[in-house]
């Protein structure tokens, strides 16, 4: 190995306030089949009505004890869905699902081969994807699909800097535009300043999605009706039962 490959990465201080990253720490996965929303609605803490063409939400799977141990994105590709997970967790989340996708005939949930999640920071850049549409995206959670993946608005960091990601869904790299590229430590920088947790194998099942901040970023649908863990969920929201959650001075989530 070079020293490039293994020196360990830094973030660059300050923070960039354009660039882009593969995020090669998280993959994406496709659902098909006809019990799609039906198997995602039992699992997720997303109402999946509200998952369309233009909207891709957060959302949160957990244990039947309320406990979060998958935090992802939903989004629609035609009539199938996609979410992306953390690589390091991805068997064990999928070992999880598959528990309750057996009960679905001809539905299937398999790793996208050559689908790539990009990070994005800065509106110059998403817009030589994206164009004049990229004006469509205008909140966190709007999704824009173009030939080549979706393109998806997140959160602003604590600069107000804009910030998307792309989910390249064939073997066809973007063009970039000589725009500069950013570290993963870069992107974790940008990640925590947005305020977004990320579970690791310490962290995972630890808490329950309000812990983490989940439902400040529109990941918990409180009208939804029944789902796995949804009952702690609930109680925990309407009676006000929250003692603990993530804070800049005492943060409970580990970014690997």
């Amino acid at each position: 190995m070079t020293d490039s490959e293994t020196a360990p990465e830094t973030a660059s201080l300050p923070r960039p306030e354009s660039g882009y990253c593969r995020l090669t720490h998280r993959m994406l996965v496709r659902i098909s089949g006809p019990g799609t929303d039906k198997f995602l609605q039992g699992q997720f803490s997303q109402n999946l009505d509200d998952v369309t063409a233009d909207r891709a939400l957060r959302a949160a799977a957990c244990t039947p004890k309320g406990r979060t141990y998958c935090l992802t994105r939903l989004a629609r590709a035609g009539q199938d869905v996609l979410m992306d997970l953390p690589t390091d967790l991805s068997e064990s989340i999928l070992t999880q699902l598959r528990k309750y996708l057996m009960l679905f005939r001809g539905t299937s949930m398999d790793a996208v081969q050559e689908g790539v999640v990009w990070g994005i920071i800065g509106s110059g850049i998403a817009e030589t994807l994206a164009g004049s549409d990229l004006s469509k995206l205008q909140t966190p959670g709007d999704a824009l699909s173009l030939d080549t993946g979706i393109l998806i608005r997140l959160e602003p960091d604590d600069r107000a800097t804009p910030r998307y990601q792309f989910w390249q869904l064939g073997s066809e790299q973007p063009d970039w535009d000589d725009a500069p590229e950013l570290t993963r430590a870069d992107w974790r920088a940008s990640e925590i300043a947005a305020g977004i947790p990320e579970l690791d194998a310490s962290s995972q099942e630890a808490y329950v999605p309000q812990m983490l901040n989940w439902q400040h970023l529109g990941g918990i649908h409180f009208k939804k009706g029944c789902y796995t863990g949804q009952e702690v969920i609930a109680r925990m929201h309407f009676l006000g039962q929250l003692k603990k959650a993530c804070s800049a001075s005492q943060p409970i989530i580990r970014y690997p």
